[in-house]
């Protein structure tokens, strides 16, 4: 299933090509990220940009994976084979796998104690699996259309959220005995959801709207409205919203003063996003992956990204830097 560590060269063999899913990367450090495409996943390790590994599959349809809390050895990847793989992918091997679910695999998250997971999916309902036992605790039937969404609170293992095509947000407290305890309407399918890191705010993304929810208040405190859907976003730092739209752009929604700053623009959509605390990563509709690094403090200040903060690697002959954003690019598109 897995290949072996593959050259740096290789990574010209994620092109045009290829759809990328989705982007992940290892905690908070940007030394590992996945990228997942429908056939393919790809893992990155950050400090040399080479593939460490890769999975291939025939018949299964990668939806999306997450890597294990403070540490970047295990990952999850769900898809359309209807079960979980957890993989460690240091040693090439699949070490655990859950098969419960009734349809496609959507999203899955592990735990902050890093013994349980969830997963959701096709078939409506939320899971809580022991990483230990690969039993399923419990499954949840609160959602009357598909789950696309699942994640734990910022640092909490009881708490956690799901997202829907029914257009909720349903808070889940694993230690009452009506576990659900609270829920936001967007109005509109959800199509992805973040907890912010100032651990006060839900972001939802559906449509044209990106809907930020105080938790506290348990109530909306502000709608953004694009004129084209929204592809894809990420929370960045503790006041920061990075999304993309149709229109080729990458903008920035700042939460405290409620502003959108413009931070680059591409010759295609921006299809998935994913921020750490010093860099992100960006997936192409074309199948090109981007990754920018820069300095955290001088983002959030300047609202722009700085050209003097770009990480140079004289050994990685494949990148290219865009004129404009100074973005790493893989596969080069020149010559």
């Amino acid at each position: 299933m897995f290949s072996k560590s593959c050259k740096t060269s290789e990574i010209n063999k994620i092109g045009s090509k290829t759809v990328i899913s989705n982007i992940k990367n290892g905690d908070q450090n940007f030394f590992q990220f996945s990228v997942i495409c429908p056939s393919k996943v790809f893992f990155f390790s950050g400090k040399n940009l080479k593939i460490k590994s890769k999975i291939v599959s025939k018949k299964n349809v990668f939806s999306t994976g997450n890597f294990r809390p403070n540490e970047i050895r295990l990952f999850a990847l769900c898809g359309s084979d209807k079960k979980v793989d957890i993989i460690d992918f240091q040693k090439n091997k699949i070490i655990r796998s859950f098969y419960a679910h009734e349809g496609k695999v959507n999203d899955v998250c592990f735990s902050e104690n890093k013994i349980n997971v969830l997963s959701g999916g096709d078939d409506k309902t939320l899971r809580l699996w022991d990483l230990s036992t690969q039993k399923c605790i419990s499954t949840f039937y609160d959602h009357k259309d598909t789950v696309s969404g699942v994640s734990y609170f910022p640092y909490h293992q009881n708490m956690a959220a799901t997202s829907s095509y029914d257009g909720k947000i349903r808070i889940f407290d694993f230690r009452y005995k009506h576990l659900m305890v609270s829920f936001f309407d967007h109005k509109c399918p959800i199509e992805k959801f973040k907890f912010s890191q100032n651990k006060k705010d839900i972001v939802t993304m559906g449509g044209v709207f990106l809907k930020i929810w105080n938790l506290n208040l348990k109530k909306e405190i502000f709608i953004l409205k694009e004129k084209k859907p929204i592809l894809s976003m990420d929370c960045f730092g503790k006041e920061c919203i990075l999304y993309s739209n149709f229109e080729n752009e990458i903008k920035n929604f700042n939460l405290h003063k409620h502003k959108i700053y413009s931070v680059s623009s591409f010759k295609f959509p921006v299809i998935c996003i994913s921020s750490s605390l010093s860099s992100f990563a960006l997936g192409l509709s074309n199948g090109s992956v981007c990754i920018k690094r820069f300095c955290l403090k001088i983002f959030i200040q300047n609202q722009k990204l700085s050209k003097s903060m770009v990480t140079k690697n004289q050994d990685i002959k494949n990148f290219h830097t865009d004129s404009t954003s100074n973005f790493f690019y893989y596969p080069s598109d020149k010559k």
